[in-house]
């Protein structure tokens, strides 16, 4: 292995650890935007009858994160989590 394959693996692992970090950081503040919104009385977020409203909620939302709104990038991805569960329960439901 040259010095420069173990450089890039270096490099590798800290981007990977930076990552990590970020991924842990983005997913409590996802939690916390979700017990937000469940103190605030939403609830039927696990429901798949409401697939068409949380489709659109999440193109409303990447709108919004499309026009420069970053603090929307929550929002986002709990509405893309909504609908990814939503859509695998009823998958699981047609079996």
């Amino acid at each position: 292995m040259s010095g420069e394959q173990i450089e890039d693996q270096g490099s590798s692992l800290a981007e990977f650890g930076t990552i990590q970090d970020a991924v842990k950081v983005f997913r409590m503040m996802m939690e916390s935007r979700l017990f937000q919104k469940h103190d605030q009385g939403f609830r039927g977020w696990d429901d798949p009858a409401f697939l068409p409203i949380y489709r659109r909620k999440l193109i409303e939302c990447a709108a919004r994160v499309y026009a420069g709104d970053s603090a929307q990038c929550v929002d986002l991805a709990n509405w893309a989590m909504i609908i990814d569960y939503c859509e695998s329960k009823k998958a699981g439901a047609a079996t």
